[in-house]
Formats: structure tokens, C-alpha cells, sequence
């Protein structure tokens, strides 16, 4: 894909292009540019923590929920580890929906990122993440969504929601 001229090169980058286009439509994305395959949801975590976490220095918050998959989990471990990050947990009420009051108040000057999941693959919880977005953004946190669970179960609309990776 994208390294010869040879016919069958062609048809191969022709065809990843082409499901990179069908992903971009299914997930309603602006341009098919960014969309950005990934081995699975621990590569593409690992891929935003590595790259944003170049300028995560001491004491910098990443705000998360107590209902993430452990994808969603250990590459912000693993960046607390290596730039001495605070992990920050969004509770989760008895119902098993996000403390959406709880989540907010966790935002604060040192948040540099929000990594929250979209659904929860243990609660089936659909989280409210368009509202998550808002707040985040409003503070100028940009907000990763863990989209492996929801993208499955209901239509998702990327631009709708506003975040900045999903």
C-alpha cells in the first residue's frame, strides 16, 4: 500500500483507500485524511498518549471515568509513569451512568486531556458525549472518546459530537 507502481500495488493502495473513505462516511468524519487505521483501540490510545504526551509535564491532569476498558486506561498509566501526569476519575453513579456533575467539577487549569469512553463495554452505559465535549472544549481540553463499543451499536456522527480523536 502506497510503496509501488506495480498493478497490484495499485489495487491495494486503491482498496485501503477506499475503506478509508467508507469509515470516514460511516463516521460522518470531514475528510477522509483522518481517518487513521490503527492495529486496534490500545494501538490508537497508545498513539494519541505518545504524541499529546510530549508536552504533558508534572502534575498535568488527564481526567478519565471509573468505567473505561483498561485500553482506555493503561497508555495513560504508562504516561503518568513517564511525565508524572495526575490520573483523574470521573465516578460513576449507582445507576451506571457518568456523575456528569462529578465529571465537571474535575476540570480544571492543569486538565490537558479528557479520555472518556463513548459506551461502556461492562455497563452498556451510552455516556453523554456530546455534552462531555462541550464542557471540555469550553476550557480548551481536548477530548479523546473511546469509540470501540459505541461505533457498533448506534450511528455515530463525529462532527455532531465535536471531539478531537475518536
Amino acid at each position: 500500500v502506497h510503496r509501488g507502481l506495480h498493478t497490484l500495488s495499485n489495487l491495494a493502495t486503491d482498496a485501503y483507500e477506499g475503506a478509508r473513505q467508507a469509515v470516514a462516511r460511516f463516521l460522518n468524519a470531514p475528510h477522509p485524511a483522518q481517518v487513521i487505521f490503527t492495529a486496534g483501540g490500545t494501538d490508537a490510545f497508545n498513539l494519541v498518549a505518545c504524541t499529546l504526551g510530549q508536552s504533558i509535564r508534572p502534575g498535568d491532569e488527564i481526567v478519565l471515568s471509573e468505567m473505561e476498558h483498561h485500553a482506555n486506561i493503561i497508555p495513560w498509566h504508562f504516561l503518568r509513569e513517564r511525565s508524572g501526569a495526575v490520573l483523574r476519575w470521573a465516578p460513576i453513579c449507582a445507576d451506571g451512568s457518568l456523575d456528569l456533575d462529578a465529571f465537571e467539577a474535575l476540570l480544571g487549569p492543569r486538565t490537558r486531556l479528557v479520555a472518556l469512553t463513548h459506551m461502556s463495554n461492562v455497563l452498556g452505559t451510552l455516556t453523554p458525549a456530546r455534552q462531555i465535549v462541550r464542557l471540555a472544549q469550553a476550557r480548551g481540553i481536548p477530548v479523546l472518546l473511546d469509540g470501540c463499543q459505541a461505533a457498533v451499536h448506534a450511528p455515530v456522527d463525529v462532527q455532531d459530537l465535536g471531539c478531537d480523536f475518536y
